[in-house]
């Protein structure tokens, strides 16, 4: 978990990432967020890049329990076609999920 925040900070300021085979991809910044789960640990934050459409965000959010790490992203893909849409991660799936891993 440790490794995740000082990820956050250390790409605050945006990075590059090419895919196999794939055109680089653009990560403007990266940005702390507010967790909505508990567990042990977690840790959220906000990527914003740029797209072929304008620019996109992804919402994440790590949280441990135990020795189980679970991950959550919520992006907008109506953002590459110009639309705005909410892309917080949902609470209650969250939740949901913690339940299981309880």
């Amino acid at each position: 978990m440790k490794a995740v925040k000082d990820a956050v900070s250390g790409c605050a300021g945006g990075f590059t990432f090419t895919a196999e085979g794939q055109e680089a991809q653009q990560f403007t910044k990266v940005a702390p967020g507010k967790p909505v789960g508990s567990g042990d640990e977690s840790a959220a934050f906000t990527i914003d890049g740029k797209t072929d459409g304008g620019e996109t965000t992804v919402n994440a959010e790590v949280v441990r329990h135990g020795s189980t790490v679970a991950t959550y992203y919520a992006l907008n893909l109506a953002a590459l076609a110009g639309k705005k849409a909410d892309t917080s991660i949902p609470e209650e799936i969250v939740t949901a999920q913690e339940s299981k891993l309880k």
